[in-house]
Order: structure tokens, then C-alpha cells, then sequence
């Protein structure tokens, strides 16, 4: 799927207008293209396959690409470059020369901006938006310009899980986010704040994005003061926002959510409560209900029971993609991210 940062800077950029898919008719193009068409509509989505005339074949593969967007009711067109038999047909050159082919499309279409997936030659430039207006139609400021998506791209998980470890403190079954320490990239503090929620809810999804982003700017606010979003309540203590289960999400509320039912602990096995809690009883007849936000336990005498709040493994779990090397501190209960 499309981040949301992509989208909606899709959404600022091309205004109402045309949106020019540069579609090689590869894999990664072509999931951009369909992705695109469904957000945006067919009728606003332009694929212009550019032949970079380099090879036998190419204009076969140009015309499948072309045929493929059709058949999805896209509208769509062949740039074929041109050679002097004197210029050199490297890579880098063809590179230029089909950038310069869309930006002359996006001219004629009137679109403001292009947004290309992987290239035949193998260019990370998985999702680039390039504001045509600003840039100037110039080939360098394409690049330039593709390279800040890219890192942006990239860093927003290694970013979330960094703000985390910088501004967050886990404390049972609450975490309390120093405000101070709260900074960052706008998209970057959205995401760890969408984290930080689903983990503290003990919910399977986060809150919807739109919503997590008025959160996330309500809470840079003098007039601040509290907030229940997707299962939790977040409280403003002495410069901290806590965020915690929210009660009212437990007991159930009219018209709203089932209250949490009551759970009998298997003895000896590790029984998960409400997403957020492992606990195993030792001994038969051990119930756990909802009690407020943390659980209410009601066992016989001599059953011990084990707890462990799982916030940080919830933490740990959702950023934790190979790339970013996120490794759980037990001791100190906190995620620790490794330096590159």
C-alpha cells in the first residue's frame, strides 16, 4: 500500500491535477500505477512508458507496458528516445534522457508531478514525487529531489523507533512521553505515536492516521490537557503525556465496544490478557477480569501468579524490520537502537 506521507504529498502537489506515472511495466511500476489509479481514479492517472531505444526488443516490451495500462483503463503513451550515432548510449545517459522525455510529458499534460517505481536500471528510486514547478523541469533537481524522498522513505520506521527510545518511558502498563524530548520530522513522530497507542491499547491495528496526526499536533499544544484515541487515554502530567488503556474501552461502552470478558488461567501456561499482559497461574481457579486499566485477579489462596506487561515487546515487535536493528534492553525495560 501507499504510506500516508506519500499520499498526502501527492494530494498537496498535483492539487486537482493530472498525476504522470513514469511505468517501465515492471512489477514495482506497475503496483504503483494500480495503487495510484485506485486512490486517485483512472481518470487522473497518466502512464507514459518511455523506450529508451537501447536494445532489440524494446519496443515490444514499451508496447506490452502500454497494453497493460489500457487494459486497466488507464490511459497511457510511448516516448521513444532518439540517438545521434555519435552520443553514447550509457546507462546514465538514458537515465537523463527519459527524465527529460517525462518532464517534456508532464509539460504537455500539465501535471505537477511525476512519480516513478524501479527502473530497468535498477535505480532505488521506489516512489519519487517531484515538484515540476519548484524544480524547474531540471534533470539534477530530479535526482536531488529523489534522493530526500528516498531518505525520508527509509528513516520513518529507524526514525520512530530512535524518538521512542529518546522520549518514551515504559512503566508497566502506561508509557509517559517526555514532550521536551518529542521532535522530529512531522511523519516520524506520527508513526511513533501510532505505535506507541497501538502498543499501550493492547489493539491488534493502530487508530486511523488522519486521526493520529490531529492527536500529534494537539499534543504540541499549550491547550493540551488529555485525549482517548484507538483504546487509550492520554493524560498531561508534569510535562509528560502518559499514554494508558483506556478504561471505558475495557468495560464497554453503549453502542460501542463489548466489554472485555473474564478469562479463567490455564495453570502452568501462559495466558495473554487484553494484548498487554502475559500471565500464568500456578494453581487452578485463577480468573482475571477487567478492573480498570490494569486487571482485576481473583485466585484462592496459596496460587501465585505470574504477570509481565508486554508494551515494550509490542514496541520492539511493530518497528522491528531487519534495517533498523532494533534490539530489546531487558534490563532497563527500554528499546535500545544500535548506531549504524
Amino acid at each position: 500500500m501507499l504510506d500516508r506521507l506519500t499520499v498526502e504529498r501527492l494530494e498537496h502537489v498535483a492539487a486537482c491535477g493530472p498525476i504522470v506515472v513514469a511505468f517501465s511495466g515492471g512489477g514495482d511500476s506497475a503496483a504503483l500505477l494500480l495503487l495510484l489509479a485506485a486512490h486517485f481514479g483512472v481518470e487522473r492517472v497518466r502512464a507514459v512508458v518511455v523506450d529508451h531505444a537501447m536494445r532489440a526488443g524494446s519496443a515490444v516490451d514499451a508496447k506490452q507496458a502500454l497494453d497493460f495500462a489500457e487494459s486497466h483503463a488507464i490511459r497511457a503513451e510511448v516516448l521513444t528516445l532518439s540517438w545521434a550515432d555519435h552520443k553514447p548510449r550509457s546507462q546514465q545517459a538514458a537515465r537523463e534522457a527519459r527524465h527529460r522525455a517525462l518532464c517534456a510529458a508532464a509539460r504537455r499534460l500539465d501535471a505537477r508531478v511525476i512519480a516513478l517505481g524501479h527502473t530497468a536500471d535498477d535505480q532505488a528510486e521506489t516512489v519519487i514525487l517531484w515538484e515540476l514547478e519548484q524544480a524547474g523541469f531540471d534533470v539534477a533537481a530530479l535526482g536531488r529531489l529523489a534522493q530526500r524522498m528516498r531518505a525520508i522513505a527509509d528513516q520513518v520506521d529507524l526514525g520512530a523507533a530512535e524518538l521512542i527510545a529518546r522520549a518514551a518511558t515504559f512503566q508497566d502498563d502506561a508509557i509517559s512521553v517526555e514532550l521536551g524530548a518529542w521532535s522530529g520530522h512531522a511523519a516520524v513522530r506520527e508513526r511513533a505515536l501510532a505505535v506507541l497507542i497501538c502498543a499501550a491499547s493492547g489493539e491488534r491495528r493502530a487508530a486511523p492516521s488522519d486521526a493520529i496526526a490531529r492527536l500529534e499536533a494537539r499534543m504540541l499544544t499549550p491547550e493540551f490537557c488529555g485525549a482517548t484515541l484507538g483504546g487509550t487515554a492520554l493524560s498531561l502530567r508534569r510535562g509528560r503525556v502518559v499514554i494508558s488503556r483506556d478504561s471505558g474501552a475495557l468495560s464497554g461502552r453503549a453502542g460501542g465496544s463489548e466489554p472485555l470478558a473474564p478469562a479463567l488461567l490455564p495453570v502452568g501456561e501462559e495466558l495473554v490478557w487484553d494484548g498487554r499482559l502475559a500471565l500464568t497461574a500456578s494453581a487452578p481457579g485463577v480468573m482475571v477480569c477487567a478492573g480498570g486499566p490494569k486487571p482485576r485477579i481473583e485466585a484462592p489462596d496459596k496460587a501465585i501468579v505470574a504477570t509481565h506487561w508486554l508494551l515494550v515487546e509490542r514496541v520492539a515487535h511493530m518497528l522491528a524490520a531487519p534495517k533498523l536493528g532494533v534490539q530489546l534492553q531487558d534490563a532497563a525495560n527500554r528499546l535500545n537502537i544500535p548506531k549504524p
